[in-house]
């Protein structure tokens, strides 16, 4: 086979693996495209064409505004923040004790971490819900965060 030829064949295989990946691209830019197309459009054309909206108005977000949805994003970032924090505090320094030191039962304290994984959460919420209302721990933010790490 000549020089030229597998010059060829490569950018060939080039040229479909791009054609690939551009059209897996856009199947997934696609919907996302039409979610924002969708929460800037006004009521009356949430129906119309698809790719092209008549008018952009931000009335969608004062709207979710009024009724309190920003509220909800800002309680959930604060959660997500909080639960993600403390785990991957934990989950490092247990990491690491696992992996540097020798201690005796190790094999069965991971086989432990890992089976608990497997345990349905609704097992755990009334144990929890008790736990919690002896700690006085009713509705804050630190009982979520708590059960979510």
């Amino acid at each position: 086979m000549s020089m030229s030829r597998k010059l060829l064949i490569y950018k060939f295989k080039k040229t479909v693996k791009y054609l690939l990946l551009a059209t897996l691209i856009s199947i997934w830019l696609i919907p996302v495209y039409g979610m924002f197309s969708i929460a800037f459009r006004p009521r009356a054309d949430m129906y119309g064409n698809f790719f092209i909206p008549s008018s952009i108005t931000l009335e969608n977000f004062q709207e979710a505004y009024t009724y309190g949805a920003f509220s909800a994003i800002l309680n959930s970032i604060i959660l997500t923040i909080g639960g993600t924090s403390i785990a991957l505090v934990f989950a490092a320094i247990a990491s690491y004790a696992f992996s540097r030191y020798q201690v005796k039962g190790k094999n069965l304290l991971m086989f432990y971490i890992l089976s608990t994984r497997m345990m349905p959460p609704i097992a755990l919420v009334i144990p929890i819900f008790i736990m919690f209302l002896q700690l006085g721990l009713k509705v804050t933010y630190l009982r979520l965060i708590l059960v979510y790490s």
